[in-house]
């Protein structure tokens, strides 16, 4: 089964290219600092803490280390392969963001509630996954319901546990959820004009940190 059958590459520029590839290599290194910090300030919370922090940032590593690879590479098979890889990883991150706010947050309040929102990411990351991996270009309606999905169930678990969270914990995931979405236009808009799609870069990197910041000082 050829998985990049249908798997379509858009042409960059050299310049943009390089961008592209510089913005998300600093935030995959970011996300590898992320890990220690993370670390630092979970294992000594217990194990559940650790295992969520560490799915957390494998899911940030991961697709930025992809997107990273996928715009360094040349036209051709390695690059259309990266690209598909670049997407599965996507839905990874939603799930892998929701984990800690869910597990930790919410499962501090009501451990049912926690494990429902936490299979139900995951649940969705893996129908994401299947979509893409299906059809690349045919099932993105499915996608972007799972992506939907997938940041709603991450805000919904913080709104539960807002008395915990507190105000500026939950402002820092909507400002970062905010980023995402407003990226989400650029990268459309570069499929036509694809200097913009450094513009989509950059935001989602800024919906990263804001997300991050929220989990790293008010979630653990």
């Amino acid at each position: 089964m050829n998985l990049t059958r249908d798997v379509s590459l858009i042409e960059y520029s050299e310049k943009t290219d390089f961008l592209n590839a510089l913005t998300h290599a600093v935030a995959a290194a970011g996300a590898l600092a992320g890990l220690v910090l993370l670390l630092l300030k979970a294992v000594p919370l217990g194990v559940k803490e650790t295992v969520s922090c560490v799915i957390y940032a494998i899911t940030l590593i991961a697709v930025y280390t992809a997107s990273t690879i996928y715009h360094a590479l040349p036209q051709g098979e390695k690059r259309r392969k990266a690209r598909l890889f670049d997407h599965l990883a996507i839905p990874l991150l939603l799930a892998g963001t929701t984990t800690p706010c869910a597990l930790i947050s919410l499962g501090r309040i009501n451990s049912v509630h926690a494990y429902i929102v936490f299979f139900t990411a995951w649940i969705c990351a893996a129908f994401g996954i299947a979509a893409k991996l299906f059809s690349f270009e045919k099932m993105k309606a499915i996608v972007m319901a799972v992506y939907f999905t997938g940041g709603t169930l991450m805000l919904a678990s913080a709104f539960l546990v807002v008395r915990r969270l507190n105000r500026t914990g939950l402002a820092l995931l909507v400002i970062g959820s905010v980023f995402y979405c407003a990226g989400a236009l650029f990268c459309r808009a570069g499929i036509k004009k694809p200097p913009l799609h450094v513009v989509f870069h950059i935001f989602t990197v800024l919906g990263s940190l804001f997300h991050f910041l929220s989990i790293y000082l008010y979630v653990i």
